[in-house]
């Protein structure tokens, strides 16, 4: 483990791993146990949340194991560990294989703006000061 201050890009993606995590046990909490104040989170949304509910609770179950990923990877870039560093990269990579889906699916514009996104992580995150941290 490397002890060097860690650049505040690292930290800024720790604490986005820890809210998405959140937003993961909110979705999970929200398929597996429809009808509780929790439900708010889909008010821009309420289409897509009635397609899931449809298929719950495996919709639900799969939410909570992305979130438990999630878990896993915001603890290990916590604590610097290289396997977190690995994982995430591995997250961000299936982020971007599911917004070049959204592309073909026809949503161009949100579709590129996430593979865009995507792609500067990544960047990031395989930039020699972030893999100094983890290796």
């Amino acid at each position: 483990m490397n002890t060097n201050r860690r650049p505040l890009g690292v930290t800024l993606l720790g604490v986005f791993l820890l809210l998405s995590m959140c937003i993961l046990v909110a979705v999970t909490i929200t398929l597996l146990f429809p009808g509780t104040a929790v439900d708010r989170i889909w008010d821009f949304k309420r289409s897509a949340y009635e397609q899931l509910l449809r298929y719950t609770p495996w919709t639900g179950m799969g939410f909570l194991l992305l979130g438990i990923v999630m878990a896993f990877a915001a603890y290990g870039w916590h604590k610097r560990r290289r396997w977190a560093w690995w994982l995430t990269q591995g997250i961000f990579m299936a982020n971007a294989a599911g917004d070049v889906g959204r592309i073909f699916q026809g949503d161009v514009v949100g579709g590129l703006v996430g593979v865009v996104i995507v792609s500067v992580l990544l960047v990031y995150v395989r930039s020699k000061a972030v893999r100094a941290v983890f290796l």
